[in-house]
């Protein structure tokens, strides 16, 4: 697994069909996830750690944990996801 931590949005897809997996992303002040775009879309988040440390089990929170805009469709976020102790999540 790969730990990210730091002081902006962590990852911002603008792309389609992306795959996103085994990630701890932790402490971010702003959103982990991004897709604003309508050509974000297929994207696919799985057996990642949002908010939390590598064991699942301390919180670690970052602002929002996935957002994902109505004009990106077909994202699926899961299986396999732990997204806890942020302050939202908006899918």
């Amino acid at each position: 697994m790969v730990s990210l931590a730091g002081t902006a949005c962590g990852i911002v897809i603008e792309s389609a069909d992306n795959k996103v997996d085994g990630l701890v992303i932790k402490q971010f002040l702003l959103r982990v996830f991004l897709c604003p775009e309508p050509l974000a879309s297929g994207n696919t988040i799985t057996c990642c750690y949002l908010g939390v440390d590598a064991s699942g089990l301390a919180a670690a929170p970052n602002y929002e944990g996935v957002h994902i805009t109505n004009s990106a469709s077909g994202n699926i976020v899961g299986p396999d996801n732990v997204v806890s102790g942020n302050s939202s999540s908006v899918l």
